[in-house]
C-alpha cells in the first residue's frame, strides 16, 4: 500500500514555466558527457538571511558568477537540500519530496530551477533512496506497528533467537559501515532493524512493493518541476540478499572489512531495478543520473570487475564488448565510492573515480571524455 499523503507528485510554481527548456546551453543532450557539473553544498555556500546558514536565495545570486559569463558551469549538482536531522550532513533524509525550510522555500526551489535554466544552466539533485532518517514519518510508522501501511517498508526481521541473559540475537552477522552491528533492536514491533550507516538510517527494504512506487512518484515529481538529473547516493546497496544470508569472514582490521559483502549489497536483480528508474527519466528529454557505487576501501577491481560490476546494462554481450574495449592498466585501486553513469543515449556509460591514470576516450561506452581521469572523490 503507498501512502500518497508521504508522497509528493506536486509542482510548486513560482511564477512562469518552471519547466521550460534551459535557455541556450553549450551542450544538447550529451551535457553530462562534456560540460562543467559544479558541486554545491548549500549549507555552506552563501547565506543571504545572517542565520550562518546557505541558502537557495544565496545560490541564486551567485548564478551569474557561475554561469557563461562567469565560470562557464553547465550544471549545478546540489547535496542534499531535503528536511533531515543533520546527522549525516543531509544524508538522513525525513522527506525526499520537500526542501529543508532551513534552505528556503518551496518557491525558492522553483525560481532557483527557473532562474538556472534562464542562463543555461542544469540542475542536478542528489538523491537519498537507500535509507531515511529515523525522523521520516514512514519510519515512524514503520516501528509502530507490524500491520500499518509502512509495515514492510523498511528491514525488519524477527532475532535468530537469545543469548544466555535473555537478549535477542541479531538475524545474521551484517555489521555497519559506520562501526558497531548492522541490528538496531526496536522494542515496540520486538524486531530489528537493519543500518548500513547509523543507526538512525534505517535501511528501506526496495523488495516491498510500495517503496519503489513511492520512490518513483518522487522521482517524477522533482522532474516535473524542471529537474536535469540525479546523482544517486550508494545505490548498489539499495537491494539485498532476499534470505539475508550471513557474509563470509576473512581478516581485516574492522568488523566491516573482516566480511565479504556478498549478501548485503551488489543484488543481482540490481540492473533491472535500476533499468526501471532510468525509463522513467528516459520519458522525458536530456534527463542524465549518474550514482555512487559503495565499495569497500581500498579494495583492487579488476577491468572485469570495474565494467561488469559497475555498469548500468549488465547484459552479457555488452558486458564483453565493455571489457574488450576499456584497456585499464591493473590493479585499479578504488575509493570505497565510484560514480558511474546509468544514460543509455547511446550506450552505457561508466565513469569510475580511482587512482588509475588517464582514460582516452572509448566512443559508445563513455569512460570519461578523453580529457582525463574522473574527478577523485570520497562521501562526506
Amino acid at each position: 500500500m503507498v501512502d500518497s499523503a508521504a508522497i509528493s507528485g506536486e509542482t510548486h510554481v513560482a511564477g512562469g514555466d518552471i519547466t521550460a527548456a534551459v535557455r541556450e546551453p553549450r551542450f544538447g543532450a550529451d551535457w553530462w558527457q562534456r560540460g562543467v557539473i559544479y558541486q554545491v553544498y548549500p549549507r555552506s555556500f552563501a547565506d543571504t538571511t545572517g542565520d550562518g546558514v546557505g541558502d537557495l536565495s544565496g545560490i541564486i545570486d551567485h548564478l551569474d558568477h557561475l554561469g557563461p559569463d562567469g565560470l562557464g558551469v553547465d550544471a549545478l549538482w546540489l547535496s542534499p537540500i531535503y528536511p533531515s536531522p543533520g546527522l549525516d550532513l543531509g544524508y538522513d533524509v525525513s522527506d525526499h519530496a520537500r526542501v529543508d525550510p532551513l534552505f528556503g522555500s518551496e518557491a525558492d526551489f522553483d525560481r532557483l530551477v527557473a532562474e538556472a535554466h534562464r542562463r543555461g544552466i542544469r540542475v542536478v539533485l542528489d538523491l537519498v533512496m537507500n535509507h531515511t532518517s529515523d525522523q521520516h514519518r514512514w519510519f515512524e510508522s514503520s516501528r509502530a506497528s507490524r500491520t500499518g501501511p509502512h509495515a514492510d517498508w523498511y528491514l525488519w526481521r524477527d532475532p535468530a533467537g537469545v543469548d544466555a541473559t535473555g537478549a535477542p540475537l541479531p538475524p545474521n552477522d551484517w555489521v555497519s559501515f559506520f562501526g558497531g552491528p548492522g541490528w538496531q533492536w526496536e522494542p515496540d514491533r520486538e524486531q530489528f532493524y537493519y543500518h548500513t550507516f547509523l543507526v538512525q538510517q534505517p535501511e528501506l527494504d526496495w523488495r516491498a512493493p510500495g517503496v519503489e512506487l513511492a520512490q518513483w512518484d518522487m522521482v517524477r515529481g522533482w522532474l516535473g518541476r524542471g529537474v536535469d538529473g540525479f546523482r544517486l547516493d550508494v545505490f548498489n546497496i539499495f537491494l539485498k540478499d532476499p534470505r539475508l544470508r550471513s557474509n563470509p569472514t576473512r581478516p581485516g582490521s574492522t568488523a566491516w572489512t573482516r566480511q565479504v559483502h556478498i549478501h548485503d549489497r551488489d543484488q543481482p536483480d540490481l540492473p533491472a531495478l535500476i533499468g526501471r528508474f532510468r525509463a522513467i527519466l528516459d520519458a522525458a528529454p536530456d534527463r542524465m543520473s549518474v550514482g555512487r557505487h559503495f565499495r569497500d576501501l581500498g579494495r583492487q577491481l579488476d577491468d572485469d570487475q570495474i565494467v561488469g560490476e559497475l555498469a548500468a546494462d549488465h547484459r552479457p554481450e555488452r558486458r564483453v564488448a565493455a571489457v574488450a574495449a576499456v584497456p585499464i592498466a591493473p590493479p585499479v585501486q578504488v575509493d570505497c565510492l565510484a560514480q558511474f553513469g546509468h544514460a543509455r543515449r547511446p550506450e552505457p556509460r561508466v565513469a569510475l573515480h580511482s587512482r588509475a591514470g588517464d582514460y582516452p576516450p572509448h566512443p559508445g561506452l563513455g569512460l570519461g571524455d578523453g580529457a582525463g581521469p574522473p574527478t577523485a572523490g570520497t562521501r562526506a
